[in-house]
């Protein structure tokens, strides 16, 4: 690892919990290495099979057994909205909002693919964020406005009246600024399993082994959430 160019693939998601941490981290170790980050696009599994990609971080389903996972973490889906939407003190409402008053989350879209995933050789990756049955507004609805990463969601939703699904990390971390206010269901929540993708070929890559120990042990930078159920 004295000297070398890494590439990743990783959304605004990771590219705020997690890659600025291992940057930090990776300058201190190793002042030659660098990192190249990629956003989510069609085209991940030819990437990491050709080595155009030689990590990717993401909420994966199905992958064809030439590929590696490891789970990182999982996520909690929550609902959030301005800090003077009156959803705060209503949350029951979110189940009677129609399509238009409710953002999704489409990480990069377009894709080909099934419902929430796109689809690519065998390869799933989740793109939207179905929202939890518990929550009473199960799957998607056509006439939802659409964005491609929970950020953007974020400011849209502070500067407006409607509402959005986005990870809690990255919720709490607004609502302690005061730019939004998370909105407590008491329900189930959805739970994704965030994780980091890799090539067989690569799997004795002394260089990938010290890339994939770094992001574990960054792991201890990533902001801890509160489990709703254990302290409600």
């Amino acid at each position: 690892t004295a000297r070398r160019r890494f590439r990743i693939n990783a959304g605004a998601y990771f590219c705020a919990v997690l890659v600025p941490g291992m940057t930090a981290r990776a300058r201190r170790l190793a002042r030659g290495v660098f990192f190249e980050i990629g956003g989510p696009a069609p085209g991940l599994l030819s990437a990491l099979d050709d080595g155009r990609a030689d990590l990717a971080f993401g909420a994966f389903g199905k992958a064809p057994p030439r590929l590696l996972r490891h789970s990182l973490f999982l996520e909690e889906m929550v609902w959030i909205a301005a800090c003077d939407n009156p959803l705060r003190k209503t949350p029951e409402a979110l189940a009677k909002l129609p399509p238009h008053c409710r953002l999704e989350v489409a990480v990069g879209q377009p894709f080909p693919g099934h419902g929430a995933y796109s689809w690519e050789g065998g390869l799933e990756r989740l793109v939207v964020t179905p929202f939890a049955e518990d929550d009473g507004i199960a799957g998607y609805r056509e006439g939802s406005p659409r964005l491609h990463d929970p950020l953007t969601a974020i400011a849209t939703v502070a500067a407006t009246d409607l509402v959005a699904q986005v990870p809690r990390r990255l919720a709490e971390k607004s609502a302690r600024e005061q730019r939004i206010a998370v909105i407590d269901t008491r329900g189930e929540s959805n739970r994704v399993e965030m994780a980091m993708l890799w090539h067989s070929r690569l799997a004795a890559d002394e260089g990938l082994l010290w890339l994939r120990n770094l992001a574990l042990d960054c792991l201890e930078l990533v902001p801890k959430t509160v489990d709703r159920r254990a302290s409600g």
